[in-house]
């Protein structure tokens, strides 16, 4: 037999982490809106970008944290992937 709704335990209080890896602005905004609804319920969030998105970050009043720009080996080699499709 399934717990009722009223008798689970909710989490006193989450931290999460999300991360934009890519410097764009369509990379950013999806995880602005995450973590706003992250706060809107109660919850701590932290956002880590890269520095070509610190200003825009900034601006969102989210907790943030400035990393380092993935390696272009590495964005070259995803975008490879991407080109070519489904294996």
């Amino acid at each position: 037999m399934r717990p009722s709704v009223a008798n689970v335990r909710p989490f006193q209080s989450m931290r999460v982490l999300l991360a934009s890896s890519l410097g764009g602005l369509g990379h950013l905004e999806p995880v602005v809106t995450v973590a706003e609804a992250v706060r809107r319920v109660g919850h701590e969030a932290l956002v880590i970008v890269p520095p070509s998105l610190g200003a825009a970050v900034e601006r969102t009043g989210l907790n943030y944290v400035v990393g380092d720009e993935p390696p272009s080996s590495f964005v070259d080699e995803v975008w490879a992937k991407v080109r070519a499709g489904p294996s």
